[in-house]
């Protein structure tokens, strides 16, 4: 009775766990098509995404390193009409035979053997012959079982044309830039240099790479490193460019370097970053400057220390200059002289000298585009008449054409009372 007890026990007990492992069995089962589903639905993901996907894509078996899966995007990027003309294809058929050796290391090592997923540029050979720039990046996976890569390519070749313009433009700006004969410079917001050209540097001296991380104003002559300072931060600040302004930089062995320059803002989107200035050496245009003035104050200490009175005068008549002489014996002032004309201040009349009174000496010098001598009688401030012996001679321009008339007045009054009472004698 006993032993039928215990094996009803053991029957339950068979039964239940016979009962759990059904259940264990049929979770199993639910588990698997659960997995199954989500793998049919990873599956589904992927291939939409690889065959939907804008950048080229293929799959290469590592062993054949034949394409064995591509999607649409691939397709148009080569120019073929199909699937059909690109699987079984080898990638190399598609690169010019220069760089196929190159792909091949990439792949090879890149690819399958590191799985470095790097991003690699290439040219590429279309269908109907066109060479294209293309991008590529590729990881290794397992495809059917078998060792591949997945590769993804997207054409770049608009980008390279850019890039290579831009090249370009940089070597011609580079090029004018350091074939300019103008000294060029570029400093950051704090005046520190950031760029000087060839010239610049045989302009003052200095190497680039004694320039370049020093403030500009080290190379200022004293006098003007705080006049260029205020200005630099002034246009800075109001985001207005300096024109042509004249300063002095300090050669490195020590001498003045007269230049002149237009120092420009340098912006990157909308913000002002630093300056650059084209700096012109105009030493020599200075030195003859100073020259000339040297010439001319030389030449004003002759005229104005002469006895005779000088004027010139231009076509019209009108004063242009005087002499200290011609201020003292007519009894004008510079200033008013230069609003008379020339009859006006010699003779107080309101036209010119006539045949019938006095030949004109300027009406004849430029008649004759000779010199004239002539007498008259003027009409000076205190003294009143007074006799003057001419001689005037025209002034050419820079084109050799005359146009003015100087005239140098010789009072000769008293040289004619003293004749007047010999004869009277």
């Amino acid at each position: 009775m006993k032993d039928q007890v215990m094996t009803k026990e053991q029957q339950i007990e068979e039964l239940t766990a016979l009962r759990r492992r059904v259940a264990d069995l049929k979770e199993s089962q639910d588990e698997l098509k659960q997995a199954e589903k989500a793998l049919r639905k990873s599956e589904q993901d992927y291939r939409a995404f690889f065959e939907g996907a804008i950048d080229g894509m293929v799959v290469v078996d590592a062993e054949t390193m034949k394409i064995v899966l591509a999607n649409e995007a691939i397709v148009n990027l080569y120019g073929f009409d199909s699937l059909e003309d690109i699987v079984g294809a080898s990638p190399m058929d598609f690169i010019p035979p220069e760089d196929r050796e190159r792909l091949v290391r990439i792949m090879a090592e890149d690819m399958f053997e590191k799985d470095l997923r790097q991003i690699n540029e290439f040219r590429a050979i279309t269908r109907d012959g066109r060479e294209i720039w293309v991008e590529a990046v590729g990881t290794r996976i397992e495809y059917q079982g078998r060792l591949a890569g997945l590769a993804s390519f997207r054409d770049i070749t608009e980008r390279k044309r850019v890039e290579e313009s831009l090249r370009r433009s940089e070597e011609k700006y580079r090029s004018l830039v350091e074939g300019s004969h103008a000294g060029i410079a570029a400093s950051d917001l704090e005046g520190r240099v950031t760029f000087v050209n060839k010239s610049l540097c045989q302009m003052i001296g200095y190497s680039r790479d004694e320039l370049l991380g020093r403030h500009f104003s080290d190379f200022l002559h004293p006098d003007d490193r705080q006049r260029m300072l205020d200005l630099l931060h002034e246009s800075l600040a109001a985001s207005r460019d300096v024109v042509n302004v004249q300063f002095r930089l300090i050669h490195k062995k020590g001498y003045v370097v007269h230049v002149y320059a237009s120092p420009t803002a340098i912006r990157e989107d909308s913000n002002i970053v630093g300056s650059n200035a084209v700096i012109t050496d105009i030493s020599d245009r200075v030195q003859a400057e100073e020259a000339l003035r040297r010439s001319c104050e030389y030449l004003d200490r002759i005229i104005n220390g002469m006895f005779d009175a000088v004027m010139v005068v231009d076509l019209n008549y009108q004063i242009r200059d005087v002499n200290n002489r011609f201020l003292e014996l007519y009894g004008v002032t510079r200033e008013e002289a230069t609003q008379l004309k020339c009859y006006q201040a010699t003779h107080r009349s309101w036209r010119p000298c006539s045949e019938d009174m006095c030949p004109c000496p300027v009406e004849f010098v430029m008649k004759t585009k000779s010199p004239a001598s002539l007498e008259h009688v003027h009409r000076a401030g205190k003294r009143g008449k007074v006799t003057v012996e001419l001689y005037a001679f025209p002034f050419s321009g820079q084109e050799g054409q005359a146009e003015h008339v100087v005239v140098i007045a010789h009072d000769i009054t008293e040289h004619k009372r003293k004749r007047k009472r010999g004869k009277s004698t």
